[in-house]
């Protein structure tokens, strides 16, 4: 895998000022509930390494296992993973399902 220095030289979809791509899913191209298709579709698209914006956050998306070892590797002991809780806590409640004991 080649190094990247930044993630704007990372494919992904165009990011808008702002908003960066949440605008794909207010206008319906990209469905939050099925989360697990907006992400093939940027992999089929873009490649094994992704960038999307939401608002100010950038998430670098990484479907290889062996690039994901690599950066899991070289992190340290506590790499930054976006926190399930909160994200299944998001879903619940856009599915209307309860959310739970946790």
């Amino acid at each position: 895998s080649k190094l990247v220095r930044s993630s704007k030289h990372i494919p992904g979809p165009l990011s808008l000022p702002v908003v960066g791509n949440l605008y794909l899913y207010k206008l319906g191209f990209f469905n939050v509930l099925k989360y697990h298709e907006v992400l093939q579709h940027l992999y089929e698209r873009y490649g094994p390494v992704v960038r999307e914006k939401i608002g100010p956050a950038t998430f670098v998306h990484v479907f290889d296992p062996d690039d994901a070892r690599t950066i899991y590797q070289t992190e340290g002991k506590m790499p930054y993973v976006v926190p399930l809780q909160e994200t299944a806590q998001l879903y619940r409640q856009k599915a209307d399902m309860s959310l739970g004991l946790g």
